[in-house]
């Protein structure tokens, strides 16, 4: 079965053209993911002369849930999800489980195609550092400020993180978070 994707073609205004690939086929750590919306990085439209053609470009993806990891590991068909994974503009993608992240369903999926790549990697640091109960920091790098704060991303990875974290008041006001 093949789907629609965003390719790398030389030979095409900006390197870039809408063609046919093959359905992604996930590993057992993957969960297939059908794609509703992508954002766009600068770097992604930059670079993509530099890939091979057929290429599949994008990083930042929300969609669904269509096919849950083989090994167990991530969450169930059906789940609203953002990803952060190669190959993003397609209709379908396949991405590790460790890339993936719920989308409570407060939170818009157009705009939860802007956390990926900010989000998710807040969301590891976040699962990686011995940091329950204390106070953190998340630094917004310019180009992903619009983005995060039109998504809400406090309140989001609060939501997608579901354990207390103390957040200083005034960016509780601030975001409106609870």
């Amino acid at each position: 079965m093949s789907i629609r994707a965003l390719i790398v073609d030389p030979a095409a205004p900006a390197a870039l053209r809408l063609g046919d690939i093959d359905d992604p086929a996930p590993r057992p750590h993957q969960t297939v993911i059908d794609v509703r919306h992508i954002s766009l990085n600068r770097g992604e439209i930059a670079f993509a002369r530099q890939q091979a053609p057929g290429t599949v470009l994008g990083y930042d993806a929300s969609g669904i849930v269509s096919r849950a990891a083989a090994d167990g590991s991530g969450p169930a068909v059906g789940t609203r999800v953002a990803a952060f994974g190669a190959g993003a503009w397609a209709q379908r993608m396949a991405v590790g489980t460790d890339s993936v992240a719920e989308i409570p369903d407060e939170v818009d999926l157009a705009d939860a195609a802007a956390l990926p790549m900010a989000g998710v990697t807040a969301l590891r640091t976040l699962r990686a550092a011995p940091i329950l109960g204390k106070r953190v920091l998340i630094w917004e790098r310019s180009e992903h400020r619009l983005g995060l704060r039109r998504a809400g991303c406090v309140r989001a990875v609060l939501a997608l993180l579901n354990r207390p974290v103390q957040v200083d008041e005034h960016l509780r006001r601030r975001h409106r978070v609870r």
